[in-house]
């Protein structure tokens, strides 16, 4: 007797009614240090879409490391803005020289000096400019070696662990910081090329004393060149305290020294140095001068 197969009862989706299901899990790391899991199910058909996303589990003390670590960075760049507007600092002495420079600029038929001092900033922005963007293809790449990079530490004495998600979240912080760094390069090198062309423009030197207007542009073109250099001493800023932001990696207290130590030495350098010292000899020396 032959044996015939029942057919299988068709099974009719209701289009009015259908579902969607999505699973959103948070991993971070290994099983041992996952964060906690998040799901949110809806469904359509035999069909799943899968959503993946990591929830950083960072505790109070990370949290303060990182406040403590913009706090001080922020602060201390009105502190230095304001303090520099009523004493003496490298930024407002050379501001200074730079108009000393310009008015010299004026009284001379080869200005070939001149040029070579812009160009001369331009190739230390450059460089800077430069290096900025090697250090952040390198910390990109290190986004995907990060288990990698958590085994060679671990075993460092005082080196506190943490998951990966966590790890991941300080590489971020570190490659926000440097892209702000390569932000400020790239337009002190456009204000420099600014220079450049304003001192190209700059009124030829004659047998008479520079007039108004030429005293005028020589100032302007100095207030550029002296802007130029504060962008400049922002980016250059922002690696001192990228020194400060990598030692997240060992231990939240090494954020707290550091971004202190990283203070205090830019305050010496800024207020306390000896280079603002000779700077101001200088030009204490070139105003005696001047009056005789």
């Amino acid at each position: 007797m032959p044996i015939v197969a029942k057919p299988r009862p068709a099974i009719k989706s209701q289009a009015r009614h259908r579902h969607r299901l999505a699973t959103v899990e948070a991993r971070s790391g290994n099983r041992h240090n996952r964060a906690p899991r998040q799901s949110l199910c809806v469904r359509e058909g035999c069909e799943i879409l899968s959503v993946d996303f990591f929830v950083v589990d960072f505790d109070p003390l990370d949290v303060t490391a990182l406040v403590v670590f913009f706090a001080g960075w922020i602060a201390y760049g009105f502190f230095a803005a304001i303090r520099g507007r009523g004493r003496p600092s490298l930024t407002s002495t050379m501001g200074e020289w730079r108009q000393s420079w310009a008015r010299q600029m004026l009284e001379r038929d080869n200005r070939m000096v001149d040029i070579q001092i812009v160009l001369g900033h331009l190739r230390i922005a450059t460089f800077f400019a430069s290096t900025t963007i090697l250090i952040i293809a390198g910390l990109s790449a290190t986004l995907g070696a990060a288990d990698q990079m958590m085994l060679l530490v671990k075993d460092l004495p005082l080196v506190r662990t943490t998951s990966r998600a966590a790890w991941e979240v300080k590489i971020l912080m570190l490659i926000l910081v440097f892209i702000y760094a390569f932000f400020k390069f790239t337009w002190c090198i456009r204000l420099h090329s600014y220079t450049s062309v304003l001192l190209g423009a700059a009124p030829e030197a004659g047998e008479t004393p520079p007039d108004t207007a030429a005293k005028a542009q020589a100032r302007d073109i100095a207030r550029v060149s002296s802007l130029a250099s504060y962008h400049f001493n922002n980016g250059l800023r922002a690696y001192y305290f990228g020194l400060a932001a990598v030692t997240w990696f060992l231990h939240p207290y090494a954020v707290f020294a550091a971004t202190v130590w990283v203070v205090l030495v830019l305050y010496r350098r800024e207020f306390r140095s000896r280079a603002l010292a000779l700077l101001r000899n200088a030009e204490r020396v070139r105003k005696e001068q001047g009056e005789v």
